[in-house]
């Protein structure tokens, strides 16, 4: 969930690297922020690759945060957001409602990224034997 809203002021430049970052058709910078900020920004030597890096990270917030922003400023704050959701819940259709708050990052989705954690405890004695076997089969001094 959004925990910060912050007020963002569209460029030429930031919808530039936005056409570029959301173009299937460019497989050279289609949700890449860093390939479409070299484009967009026009940044050329090696140098300035961590430069595009980094206003791809920060217009890939901004990009995140860009509707919520836009959504508040015009008197649709999360507040009034919840008031539709719940008069929708009343009436039984809110799916649509649940989608958009989903597109809007306050909701997560049911395709959400997991991570899990897989924690691998090794026997060091019986890889070392392993080891050993192997180098035996194979003719190699162990």
């Amino acid at each position: 969930m959004q925990t910060k809203l912050i007020n963002y002021r569209e460029t030429a430049k930031f919808n530039l690297w936005a056409k570029y970052f959301t173009d299937a058709s460019n497989k050279d910078t289609w949700g890449n922020a860093t390939q479409s900020a070299i484009i967009a920004y026009k940044y050329s030597s090696p140098g300035q690759y961590h430069l595009a890096s980094i206003t791809g990270s920060k217009n890939m917030r901004k990009y995140e945060l860009l509707a919520p922003s836009m959504l508040d400023k015009i008197g649709f704050s999360f507040g009034e957001l919840l008031k539709i959701g719940v008069k929708k819940m009343l009436d039984g259709n809110y799916k649509d409602w649940d989608a958009l708050m989903e597109r809007l990052g306050y909701f997560e989705g049911k395709d959400a990224i997991q991570q899990n954690n897989q924690y691998n405890q090794f026997n060091f004695e019986e890889i070392g034997q392993a080891i050993a076997q192997s180098r035996k089969e194979r003719g190699l001094a162990y």
